[in-house]
């Protein structure tokens, strides 16, 4: 019992979450700005559901899994904007 119960602790904690993995970040951002149309949505489709598979084998609720995945759509977002010499609004802020 003991053992389970610090296994269900230790899945509660994401210690990096996937809006800080610049790398993961910027590679996305890349692909979808060089596919367009079905192939994009396939693509962003694919890439949100192999994120989910992750954050459920970690065990993470599906709250959790789903503030992930917004937060790395915002991410994403923010990279394709600043990849495009754009500058992206400050968190809280509105143009």
């Amino acid at each position: 019992m003991k053992r389970q119960l610090e296994l269900d602790l230790r899945a509660k904690v994401l210690t990096f979450p996937l809006s800080r993995q610049a790398a993961e970040v910027r590679e996305v951002a890349r692909r979808l700005d060089a596919t367009h149309g079905d192939d994009a949505k396939t693509y962003w489709r694919s890439v949100v559901a192999d994120l989910d598979r992750r954050l459920s084998a970690h065990g993470l609720a599906r709250e959790q899994i789903d503030r992930e995945l917004w937060a790395f759509f915002d991410a994403v977002q923010m990279e394709m904007l600043r990849q495009y010499g754009g500058d992206a609004p400050q968190k809280g802020h509105t143009r």
